[in-house]
Parts: structure tokens; sequence; C-alpha cells
């Protein structure tokens, strides 16, 4: 999705995949480097199926707190954008 600056809206300049996450959340070698690049984006953003899958896998994974882990880093990261794909904090099965 790439929209003119121009008509008001926001560039995404990085789509965070599930593994990008997971990385961050199960302390991986590559955490501070994904880290670091979402800090460095201007108009990070999450697609809303995957941050559904990101909140399955971290349920797997990490389980219940895991889980809420997760959902606390994606709302954190949606705090920071301004609108992108999936960047609301709906939480459908609370």
């Amino acid at each position: 999705m790439t929209v003119s600056a121009a008509e008001g809206s926001l560039v995404i300049d990085l789509a965070v995949d599930t593994s990008a996450v997971m990385a961050v959340l199960l302390r991986e070698p590559v955490a501070e480097d994904v880290l670091e690049r979402l800090c460095r984006a201007v108009q990070p953003a999450v697609a809303a199926p995957t941050r559904t899958e990101i909140l399955l896998v971290a349920l797997v994974k990490l389980g219940v707190i895991g889980q809420e882990r997760a959902r606390e880093f994606l709302d954190q990261q949606a705090g920071l954008s301004h609108g992108g794909l999936g960047s609301g904090t709906g939480r459908s099965g609370r």
C-alpha cells in the first residue's frame, strides 16, 4: 500500500512479519537488529492477518503470558504508527 505524501497519508516503509516479532519475544540473537530496524522505520505496519498469526504463534510457543506479551508489543508498535495495515488495537476473543 503506497499513498502519496501529498495526500496527507504516510507511506508504510516496513512491513513487519511474524518471524520478526517472535524473534523479539523469544529473545533470539537477531532481536536487537529487529528492534533497531523497527525504531528506524518511519511507518512500520503489521497486517491484520499477521497480527492474528503472531498472537497464535505466541500462544503456542509461550503460553497465555507470551500471547499477552505479544499483544502488548503489537499495541505499542501500533501506537508508534499513525495508521497502517491492521494497526488497530482490536482485541477479539477477550
